[in-house]
């Protein structure tokens, strides 16, 4: 079993309405979006058994510990998303789901804030990908409502480093 790669879960992040609460957005000010978030938890809506361990859990990160995203916003509108790819496999003689990460793939975009939108394009192809659910402050980033773990939504926090 694979999971959706980086691409498609970015994809998938962009259904919902936004709630966007920047401090400070006013007409030329640059948001305090700026810098790089790192992903500090992946809450599932509802529990689950990630790794066919019998134990369910909300927190996807506690059964795949090695995975690892972020973003960095630049002043200069360009934005770099990190993430690592994780493979999964059967454990012979169980029912267990082992999880290896593997390389990390980035993608570059363009970002900017129109309304309450965080908007990345592909810099290569002018694709556009709208994450209309999310939030941050000073101290977080959230995206909510991202189809991630077996079409599972999930809410991604992302601390700033």
């Amino acid at each position: 079993m694979k999971f959706p790669s980086t691409p498609t879960i970015l994809w998938l992040v962009l259904l919902c309405v936004c709630s966007c609460n920047s401090e400070d957005s006013s007409e030329g000010s640059m948001p305090s979006i700026l810098g790089k978030w790192t992903v500090q938890s992946v809450q599932l809506q509802i529990e689950a058994d990630i790794n066919g361990d019998g134990v369910t859990t909300r927190n996807v990160l506690e059964d795949i510990p090695c995975y690892t995203a972020s973003f960095n916003f630049q002043s200069n509108s360009n934005c770099t998303f990190e993430a690592q790819e994780v493979e999964s496999s059967v454990i012979a003689g169980s029912s267990e789901i082992a999880f290896n990460c593997e390389e990390i793939e980035i993608l570059n975009f363009l970002w900017r804030i129109e309304e309450d939108q965080l908007i990345l394009t592909n810099p290569e192809n002018s694709s556009e990908i709208v994450i209309f659910e999310w939030s941050f402050n000073e101290e977080n980033l959230i995206v909510y409502d991202v189809r991630t773990f077996q079409g599972i939504p999930a809410d991604f926090t992302f601390v700033k480093n």
